[in-house]
């Protein structure tokens, strides 16, 4: 039953998630074709592509974060309430399967972010050779000794594992907050007041995340002599030149967790499907 679930919430949210990768995918293999064809992306269509490209990877979270909350409120607490309560399934099993399609689709938008990013460089590459690659280097260097095409990519995939783990909190944020709205004392008005706990649990969880950053520092440090990870706490993460931190994705981690557990006893006790 419970890959039932996994099937319909896929089939669901597959309508338009489909038809967002399909477009990606047509531009990014237009754009890989072209720039490998002429070597060279100056021509209007390659520019409209790169665009295209760069807003679907951006877009892609925002989209992914409207759909999943939309088939959770619809299915779980709209006309298909009844049925999806009446499943011989445990809340959790309705829960988690939500959460997996979710985590899945945000997965799917942070490989297209990956792939964006990673197709820009091979374009780079392939318009200005090796010298013009030494040349971005020299100048990054110039800007700030050490800074390199490799720091630079450290750091965009720091920031980029950071936003996956902030949206999908969001995600969990909302779904819990669109399980409080839809128990009896909320339920008459559930809309005003899931943007009103989302917004307040939201508050409340970026509150800690300042928290967090401001006094625990974790992660890894990378070298641009040696190019290497070394793992470092306290001061030596704070000063170094390219750092993957840790602390915040662990805490967003925790807080989704706590967020889970939350949700899943409302809907186990609290919920009545109007």
């Amino acid at each position: 039953m419970f890959g039932k679930l996994l099937k319909h919430d896929f089939i669901a949210t597959g309508r338009v998630m489909g038809i967002v990768y399909g477009v990606f995918a047509a531009v990014a293999l237009y754009l890989v074709g072209s720039v490998a064809l002429s070597k060279e992306l100056d021509s209007i269509g390659e520019m409209l592509g790169y665009i295209v490209l760069c807003l679907i990877s951006f877009a892609n979270f925002v989209v992914t974060a409207a759909v999943v909350m939309l088939n959770f409120q619809k299915s779980v607490y709209g006309d298909q309430g009844y049925l999806t309560f009446t499943l011989p399934v445990k809340s959790e099993s309705v829960l988690f399967s939500k959460m997996f399609v979710s985590i899945f689709w945000y997965i799917a938008a942070f490989l297209a972010f990956l792939a964006t990013a990673r197709i820009a460089l091979w374009s780079m590459g392939e318009m200005m050779g090796d010298e013009g690659l030494g040349l971005v280097e020299m100048l990054l260097g110039m800007v700030q000794e050490g800074l390199s095409v490799n720091v630079l990519i450290v750091y965009a995939v720091t920031y980029v594992i950071q936003f996956f783990f902030l949206v999908v909190t969001f995600t969990m944020i909302a779904y819990f907050a669109i399980t409080v709205s839809n128990t009896r004392p909320f339920q008459k008005h559930y809309v005003l007041f899931t943007i009103l706990f989302l917004a307040v649990v939201g508050i409340v969880v970026l509150k800690v995340m300042d928290i967090v950053t401001e006094y625990i520092h974790i992660g890894f440090n990378y070298s641009y002599v040696t190019e290497k990870l070394t793992f470092a706490v306290g001061t030596d993460a704070m000063v170094a030149l390219a750092h993957i931190d840790i602390a915040a994705p662990i805490a967003l981690i925790l807080i989704s967790v706590g967020l889970f557990f939350s949700t899943y006893i409302l809907m186990k006790k609290k919920i009545n499907i109007r």
